[in-house]
């Protein structure tokens, strides 16, 4: 559904989501909650199993719940982690206004959509044996059964599974097209209902123009630790503030930066864990990987993910706050993190909204850094080498002075000019320092005195690439390209050399005698 919704929001924003196993809150491996439906299925078959996943009574997603001011601190710190804190307000204005809309059909915003349920209905209940049942304002239920009738997408954008009522009814509820979101997989299911199927299918267009119903279990708003309310808000916000990540996005993540390995006597009693091993990588760039090994035989699975950080504790000497992970099933789960120190050691916690937790303690990552060649001479090259232990993500290489040398991302240093510089490469916030000095190209010899029919050789230590010669009188003393002097006749001239881009000059003397 993530591809879909995506594809539905572009319409609205000019603003260009494991289990546990995702984050590295609990343990690894991929989420098993919840059911992978096979591709060889048929449609009808993975329909009737969607109708059974959204079980369950749903009152309006944004106006009865999310809406809430109660969690504008949910969607400002979520909002945070994407795209900073200076920035969250206006994120949640904008997100919160393309799915604010009150009107829809031949009223609609285009720029907006109506997420609320239509027809006075305020709430939906999604039973057993393909039965809904609406509820409206006064309190009157309608109720009918439904049967798969085929596959659709509105207006090609949004697929989902069309269903039709079996008693023939022609009112407002006949047809209901119900997206694959279920509460188990985005905290959130989106459908439609309506009598006119052609015009139901429209996304932008007719009589349902703009407007795709959106619905929470109602028993979100009951649960003690709004764990609910809590991912579906950090969905939100990570699938569609993901484009506007920045400067202060990359920062944050890369507070958590390093390789990390859990703890994991708390598990020590139950027999499975035993032996268990799990460590996690967390990358500047935002992405993750956990290791498992159930047996500690040194076989791990891994389980890829990305990840946000908002640090909301408003203490400079500490870092807490808001944490969100998307694993590969794009299963978004929100939680918080804490770092702290116990003796040398750095401690990284996760804990979710059910309480649960799990810590980490910090590899020491260090750098040593090595040079081919710590000499060099003006448009010479050497390669860097940053041996990194326990470190993650990108080695990162920095010239103190990039006129004297220029070093790029791989490491490859070019000298420039004459001059000293220090290259430092730079892993998880450790540094490596190597010094580099820069010579310009020199002659073997300054000043050369022969006699007339005598030769002398000139040679250039530290040319890179042609090197020039140039007499200023050839009448006196000639120089082949090869660096060869030839005296003629009596008298003084200057042999100009040119290499690296550096000029060297030899004064020559000859005598006929």
């Amino acid at each position: 559904m993530k591809k879909m919704r995506k594809a539905l929001l572009a319409l609205l924003l000019s603003i260009t989501v494991a289990g546990t196993s995702a984050a590295p809150v609990m343990a690894a491996g991929t989420n098993t909650s919840v059911p992978t439906i096979p591709t060889e299925e048929s449609d009808s078959s993975k329909a009737d199993k969607l109708f059974t996943a959204v079980k369950g009574d749903y009152i309006q997603l944004f106006k009865d719940a999310l809406f809430d001011v109660k969690y504008n601190k949910y969607w400002n710190d979520d909002a945070a982690a994407v795209v900073g804190g200076s920035a969250a307000a206006e994120a949640v204005k904008t997100l919160k206004a393309s799915v604010g809309s009150t009107t829809y059909g031949d009223k609609a915003d285009p720029n907006t959509f109506y997420c609320g349920f239509i027809n006075d209905v305020k709430e939906v209940s999604f039973q057993d044996g393909g039965k809904v049942e609406f509820t409206t304002s006064d309190s009157k239920k309608v109720s009918h059964t439904y049967k798969f009738l085929k596959k659709d997408a509105l207006s090609g954008v949004m697929e989902g599974y069309v269903f039709q009522s079996t008693d023939k009814n022609e009112d407002e509820f006949k047809y209901v097209f119900l997206c694959p979101d279920t509460p188990a997989t985005t905290y959130h299911i989106e459908f439609r209902y309506g009598s006119d199927l052609t015009e139901l299918l429209k996304l932008n267009t007719g009589k349902y123009a703009n407007w795709v119903g959106s619905g929470i279990l109602k028993s979100a708003l009951t649960e003690k630790n709004e764990q609910m309310i809590q991912n579906c808000i950090a969905l939100f916000c990570t699938e569609n503030l993901a484009e506007m990540k920045n400067a202060d996005t990359a920062a944050q993540q890369s507070v958590l930066a390093g390789v990390w390995d859990a703890d994991m006597s708390a598990y020590a009693s139950n027999p499975q864990y035993k032996n268990a091993k799990m460590y996690c990588e967390l990358k500047a760039d935002g992405t993750g990987v956990t290791y498992f090994d159930p047996n500690g035989t040194g076989t791990y699975t891994e389980s890829p993910f990305t990840f946000y950080a908002y640090d909301n504790d408003g203490k400079e000497d500490a870092s807490s706050g808001v944490y969100i992970s998307t694993d590969r099933e794009d299963l978004t789960k929100a939680s918080k993190y804490a770092i702290t120190k116990k003796g040398e050691a750095t401690i990284l916690t996760f804990e979710t909204p059910d309480g649960s937790s799990i810590s980490y303690i910090k590899r020491d990552t260090k750098v040593a850094v090595v040079s081919e060649n710590t000499t060099l001479y003006v448009k010479g090259k050497t390669n860097i080498l940053a041996n990194v232990v326990s470190g993650s993500g990108i080695t990162t290489y920095t010239s103190s002075n990039p006129k004297v040398a220029k070093v790029d991302a791989n490491g490859k240093v070019t000298a420039v000019k004459k001059g000293s510089v220090i290259i430092t490469a730079t892993n998880n916030g450790v540094s490596g320092q190597v010094k580099i000095t820069v010579k310009n190209p020199t002659l073997n010899k300054k000043t050369v005195t022969l006699k007339k029919g005598k030769t002398a050789k000139l040679s250039v230590k530290g040319s890179i690439g042609k090197v020039t010669y140039k007499s200023s009188n050839t009448k006196i003393a000639a120089v082949s390209s090869k660096g060869v002097i030839k005296a003629k006749k009596a008298g003084k001239v200057t042999i100009t050399v040119k290499s690296n881009g550096i000029t060297n000059k030899c004064k020559v003397t000859v005598k006929n005698k």
